[in-house]
């Protein structure tokens, strides 16, 4: 600042510090002010974005399920389907079989009675 500022102005030089350093300390809480918003709108999108991942997450997780479930119904249906097969051949295998030892047993009784 020049002389003629000085007398412009009619301020001592210790006033016109003093009127800067109230100038500074303005800006600066004014600049702290701004940061602190900042701060607060990052640390809501922050947690936006966690609570969006978290929700992202569990619908994956729940499509894995049930993927993985429907997989497991295909798994046990074939299986229900195979093991009643299994069971039907087995029981006209004992049909059969039946038939068989039931003719055996007519032919020995009839054999026998013949003889």
């Amino acid at each position: 600042m020049t002389a003629s500022q000085n007398i412009d102005t009619g301020l001592s030089p210790l006033d016109q510090i003093r009127q800067t350093e109230a100038e500074v300390t303005r800006q600066i809480a004014a600049a702290r002010e701004r940061t602190e918003l900042d701060v607060a709108k990052i640390e809501t999108q922050a947690r936006e974005i966690i609570n969006e991942a978290r929700q992202s997450g569990r619908s994956e997780g729940q499509a894995r399920y049930r993927e993985i479930f429907s997989k497991a119904e295909e798994d046990a249906h074939v299986m229900i389907v195979l093991a009643n097969k299994q069971a039907e051949d087995l029981h006209r295998k004992g049909d059969r079989l039946l038939e068989t030892a039931m003719c055996l047993a007519v032919n020995i009784i009839l054999g026998e009675e013949n003889e």
